[in-house]
């Protein structure tokens, strides 16, 4: 799915660390954007059950199928280590592109 999304009015926290937490992002992503599960589970090639497990958290779903519903609705899934802050590295790798002199 192409186009902009609105902007999800009280974002679930953005540390993921359960099945749950991860269908909260997908739910309000989906809610926000007005897309009914029904299509949002077609426009991502699974079945409503599936996609209803996956936003209740209720039963472990393949990573292939998570990524074609956060693909859709516009989601990034980004892996940090504990305790980093995504901000220090994105200034990492910012010093890393630096031209040198």
């Amino acid at each position: 799915m192409a186009g902009k999304f609105p902007k999800i009015t009280n974002p679930p926290s953005p540390q993921i660390s359960s099945a749950q937490e991860l269908g909260l992002w997908i739910r309000a992503r989906r809610i926000a954007a007005g897309i009914r599960i029904d299509d949002a589970a077609a426009l991502s090639n699974v079945s409503v059950q599936l996609l209803s497990d996956l936003e209740n958290g209720n039963r472990s779903v393949g990573i292939d199928k998570v990524f074609a519903v956060i693909n859709c609705l516009g989601l990034d899934l980004m892996v940090k280590p504990r305790g980093e802050d995504l901000d220090d590295r994105d200034a990492e790798t910012e010093a890393d592109n630096a031209p040198k002199n």
